[in-house]
């Protein structure tokens, strides 16, 4: 297991003590204990509860735990398709999904329309999206400034992996 990579926890406790509650709420990426549903994948029972209960919060958390898994991976695979784009390509992708036209593009960075188009398909066959569409949520999910693209703005910000998997998972 990667040290970024936590597993679920179910926390059993048998009353309801204030002092525990805060300890529990304090651990990094905790969501309270009254909370059932934890974006950490740690399920809170208290009191008394049935052998199902147990086995339900167990399933809850596990369940969880591979949706914040999978969407890791998905932000990880994402990360690395746009680390595999030229710098050209990334330009022209922010500037496009900014909603320039492709004349308009060739325009801002000083070529002519048909190397515009070029770079934007390779950026789509690389980033995998079949539409345009997706190249810009694609673009949004990378974290570029889609609404005000300009030459410049095209970066990704310095931590991809966190922001990408906001996007992802919520």
């Amino acid at each position: 297991m990667s040290a970024d990579m936590s597993a679920p926890v179910v926390f059993i406790v048998d009353d309801d003590d204030a002092s525990l509650r805060a300890a529990l709420a304090s651990l990094p990426g905790s969501c309270g204990f009254q909370a059932v549903a934890c974006a950490s994948g740690a399920e809170f029972r208290a009191k008394l509860f049935r052998e199902q209960d147990l086995l339900d919060a167990g399933a809850a958390a596990l369940a969880r735990d591979g949706e914040r898994r999978a969407s890791a991976r998905a932000a990880d695979e994402l990360a690395a398709r746009y680390a595999g784009l030229t710098p050209r390509e990334r330009k022209i992708m922010g500037l496009a999904a900014s909603g320039l036209m492709n004349k308009q593009t060739a325009g801002q960075i000083g070529t002519s329309e048909i190397p515009v188009k070029i770079h934007r398909a390779n950026a789509m066959r690389k980033m995998q999206a079949k539409t345009f569409a997706d190249l810009v949520r694609v673009a949004e999910a990378l974290g570029l400034d889609v609404a005000q693209a300009r030459p410049g703005s095209y970066t990704v910000p310095s931590n991809l992996r966190e922001a990408i998997h906001s996007q992802l998972c919520c």
